[in-house]
């Protein structure tokens, strides 16, 4: 009965060595998870800060260009309105 007990103990410590073993790799596991968390919401922080900054240089982008164009149109305007006035002094010279 003694040999016996002793293997049971045996089977036991072997057991409890194999949870341990087994608990460890768990909570490697976990503290990968966290990493792979952590990783995953700075991206997507990441692409969120991105997609705003494209956002905001389009918007920038397109009311330069809406500047441009009311530019070249008032530049217009203007060249039109002064060959205008050079036609009327030059028809009454």
């Amino acid at each position: 009965m003694t040999r016996s007990a002793a293997a049971v103990e045996q089977q036991l410590g072997e057991s409890a060595q194999r949870i341990e073993i087994l608990d460890t790799s768990v909570a490697e596991l976990n503290q990968k998870i966290d990493r792979l968390d952590e990783r995953v919401n700075t991206i997507v922080a990441t692409t969120q800060m991105n997609t705003q900054t494209i956002q905001a240089t389009m918007k920038a982008s397109e009311a330069k260009i809406d500047l441009q164009q009311n530019l070249q149109q008032h530049t217009l305007l203007l060249l039109g309105n002064q060959n205008k006035q050079m036609q009327t002094l030059v028809k009454s010279k």
